[in-house]
């Protein structure tokens, strides 16, 4: 999947988070030292890349010239190729700031302007009740359904399968109703930057492909950046992408998108983003209003901004106001960053999953600084803390529990030997661990559940812990059905015209379990009287006149808890 930035899901969570380093007190602005900072840096890649192992290559820039640039690693481990400042990365969604700078290029002709419904360009996409308009996929605050989590999680594709631009567009024009109004939020989505790289063909009747390296990369002299035509093509000296498995086992990790570029896909070398960082502060393709039009925050409806522009997140690092993006497809990782105080700009290109290139940046950015970063503590294992549950409790703790003073549901079940899942409707969803019999908690320990006994020991309150925000909630009391009567009820196949696939239900035991042909079952408990909880989110089933059930609708963190319909195919 493409990445902006590390992305978190859970409950309360905002979408994405800046790890932004604990730093000491040392004055800013002093001279670098070159030789003192180039010695860290490099200790700071040797300690986390082998020789023998997949790489990266880095640059950091100052005034357009090269202050440290190296490279580590092996671009092809299987032929022990090394990484080299001509080895050609996929920048994955650190590419959104070339089409982003497209749009902005057309606008300044006049050929766009921001403010358009984007169906003056894209004519086939569906009606939306709400206009949304160039800015609104530019700033992702469109609304627009992420096509990627539709087709992976949902629509019956895995990430082997390969898939075209058409299959894209398809899915999308079955998506009618948006995830929520224009501009009223942020939510980053892929989707956003397909369709802006199809108005950029779209108006200037050529091919993206074609029209960013006219207009881009060769004014700018990025003779080795290139938006791909497909998974197929041939790229001379590029890095295999790799990810680690379970002790430390390599794969490929290829991608699987055909014929379509704008969100990613953009292939270059440290050389070229070279060029493309000084391009920030030489401005000489776009000038001073493109450029600065670039560095600008998005605003919101309510008159607030976000934090994201165009194509770029716009933050402050080390109390310094910095340009960022970073990306993640595949096996490739990518990060850029640009400081226009300094003039300073850093990009790492890697090609292993797990290679953590925004906390490297981030360190590399304080080093540069004269900063030296405080280590944070490492929490190590939580998972020594856990507890196993009797399987004959379970029951004990599923359910659903109303949130004091509110109109929340907080749906609470079992979806594995040892793992709960825990969703808030409408805020969010994650799995939950034991801790005791009566607590459990998130990975990172940022929520917790507390289960507190009544006077007959019955568990039907719960205190949840959201990040120090207390919250109480009373058990919603059902009569449960037998594993008979599920099975009578619910068990057959569903048809969803929005995703155009079907999946079955089935009952085992006192849990519905939902199966597609080319995903794991998605097991779910009931928590009402038609209304299940599991690993999709909620499940609601709907019945008709003569009280049959009829069909089923999904909600699911990932689509702001729209939902997703599903009709019974009756016998």
């Amino acid at each position: 999947m493409e990445h902006s930035f590390p992305q978190e899901k859970t409950f309360f969570s905002i979408l994405i988070i800046i790890p932004l380093l604990i730093v000491s007190s040392l004055a800013f602005g002093q001279e670098i030292d070159s030789v003192h900072f180039s010695k860290q840096a490099d200790q700071l890649f040797r300690d986390h890349i082998e020789d023998s192992e997949p790489g990266a290559a880095v640059v950091v820039i100052e005034k357009g010239q090269p202050v440290f640039k190296r490279c580590y690693g092996l671009a092809n481990v299987e032929h022990q190729i090394p990484v080299t400042s001509a080895t050609v990365f996929n920048l994955a969604s650190v590419s959104k700031q070339f089409t982003a700078l497209s749009i902005l290029l057309l606008e300044n002709e006049g050929k766009i302007n921001l403010d358009d419904d984007i169906h003056i360009y894209l004519p086939e996409l569906p009606p939306y009740e709400k206009t949304v308009t160039v800015r609104h996929l530019l700033n992702n605050t469109s609304g627009i359904w992420e096509y990627w989590t539709i087709m992976h999680s949902y629509a019956g594709y895995t990430r082997y399968d390969y898939y075209t631009l058409d299959e894209v567009m398809a899915l999308l024009k079955q998506q009618e109703k948006l995830l929520f109004d224009p501009g009223s939020q942020w939510s980053y989505c892929n989707t956003n930057y397909v369709l802006l790289a199809q108005i950029v063909s779209s108006v200037t009747g050529q091919s993206f492909v074609n029209w960013t390296t006219e207009h881009i990369f060769d004014p700018l002299g990025m003779a080795h950046s290139f938006f791909h035509e497909n998974s197929f093509q041939m790229i001379p000296k590029r890095a295999t992408p790799y990810r680690k498995k379970n002790q430390g086992v390599l794969t490929i990790a290829e991608d699987n998108r055909n014929n379509y570029a704008g969100q990613g896909y953009l292939y270059t070398t440290i050389d070229d983003m070279m060029l493309w960082m000084d391009n920030f502060r030489s401005k000489q393709l776009g000038g001073n209003v493109v450029i600065e039009k670039m560095f600008q925050k998005g605003q919101l409806n309510s008159g607030s901004e976000s934090f994201y522009g165009f194509g770029l997140g716009i933050l402050t690092l080390n109390g310094k106001m910095v340009i960022h993006h970073s990306g993640q497809t595949g096996g490739y990782k990518a990060v850029m960053l640009y400081c226009p105080e300094n003039e300073v700009g850093i990009t790492i290109l890697a090609n292993e999953r797990s290679f953590d290139v925004e906390r490297i940046g981030d360190r590399l950015f304080a080093l540069y600084l004269g900063i030296e970063p405080e280590q944070k503590k490492e929490s190590g294992s939580d998972q020594e803390d856990y507890i196993t549950i009797d399987s004959s409790r379970v029951k004990d703790y599923v359910g659903a529990f109303l949130i004091d003073g509110h109109a929340s549901k907080l749906a609470f079940c079992q979806i594995g030997e040892n793992t709960f899942y825990g969703i808030l409707e409408g805020l969010g969803q994650d799995k939950f661990y034991p801790l005791s019999d009566m607590e459990f908690t998130t990975s990172n320990r940022r929520v917790t559940l507390e289960f507190v006994p009544d006077d007959i020991n019955q568990l039907n309150r719960i205190k949840l812990d959201l990040k120090g925000d207390i919250h109480w909630a009373a058990r919603i009391y059902f009569e449960p059905l037998s594993p008979a009567e599920l099975s009578e009820a619910f068990s057959g196949d569903y048809y969803s015209h929005q995703l155009a696939t079907v999946y079955e239900v089935v009952s085992r035991g006192d849990r519905l379990h939902l199966l597609h042909r080319r995903y794991d079952d998605r097991i779910f408990s009931q928590i009402g009287e038609d209304e299940f909880a599991g690993g999709y989110g909620i499940l609601r089933f709907s019945r008709d006149k003569d009280q049959r059930v009829s069909g089923f609708e999904i909600f699911d963190e990932y689509f702001n808890y729209q939902p997703i319909y599903f009709k019974r195919i009756q016998d």
